[in-house]
């Protein structure tokens, strides 16, 4: 008995100590804002030179199949925030942003570029029943060399489609060295929806911060913007369980030296 309470304190240890090293590396990520660079759309490039607008402090890529790219700055190793407007109602709509991407502007990723991706899916494309096209879901993928590695575990989707479509949303999503791996961190609304290591395929170079717009429009506008719901919705991260496994963690070494005093 003894030895089985004391394995479960060591388990429970190592389980705070690693969610307190993800708490840590997430809390001590610089957020900056993208207001500045989205006032201005000649501070981005476009695919095919498409036309971007720019009205009171939002962006807006208004053809579809198009990519917008940040040139000025690249914001390594941040996360960038921003409140993000979008429709994913329509089937293959697809909005997504990236970060690192190493093609900008000039073509997709998938044509041999490299970026880390997010992506929010809502109903499925008609004729398409694979897993890639299914709807509902959020997903965090990686492309390096222009192969497709996804991130992480599928997530439901909540926003942009339903009776969200159109809904404008605080985003902070960044990508940070780690050693030699990169983790992704994404917050929607100040809650943690992705914190995953990449150690397999990490992308470790510098690249742009890109907007992707399928078959709707997509913007992008001031972090403060989404501020009400942010404030509704405290961060829920790995932060959060730190006090629960500690006290878990003091009860059982509390138990174990209880019974070896008897």
């Amino acid at each position: 008995m003894k030895k089985r309470l004391a394995k479960m304190a060591v388990m429970t240890l190592v389980v705070c100590l690693l969610a307190a090293g993800m708490a840590v590396n997430a809390l001590a990520a610089e957020t900056v804002s993208l207001d500045e660079a989205l006032k201005d759309a000649s501070n981005w490039d476009t695919y095919l030179d498409a036309p971007v607008t720019s009205e009171n402090g939002w962006l807006t890529i208004t053809e579809a199949s198009q990519i917008a790219a940040y040139k000025e700055d690249n914001y390594f190793n941040k996360l960038v925030e921003f409140t993000f407007k979008a429709d994913a109602d329509a089937a293959g709509s697809w909005p997504t942003f990236c970060v690192r991407d190493q093609l900008g502007a000039e073509k997709p990723h998938w044509e041999g570029g490299s970026a880390y991706t997010v992506t929010f899916k809502g109903e499925a494309e008609a004729g398409k029943n694979d897993e890639n096209h299914k709807g509902g879901k959020i997903e965090l993928n990686a492309y390096k060399a222009g192969s497709w590695f996804a991130l992480g575990e599928v997530v439901p989707n909540e926003y942009y489609w339903g009776e969200d479509a159109g809904g404008e949303h605080k985003i902070q999503f960044g990508a940070i060295d780690e050693g030699d791996a990169v983790r992704l961190i994404l917050k929607i609304d100040g809650k943690e929806v992705f914190n995953y290591l990449d150690s397999e395929n990490p992308i470790k170079e510098k690249g742009n911060i890109t907007f992707y717009a399928w078959a709707a429009p997509i913007s992008a506008g001031p972090a403060g913007a989404a501020a009400a719901a942010d404030a509704s919705n405290p961060d829920t991260g790995y932060a959060g369980i730190l006090p629960f496994a500690a006290a878990a963690a003091a009860g059982i070494l509390g138990m174990f030296a209880s019974r070896r005093r008897k």
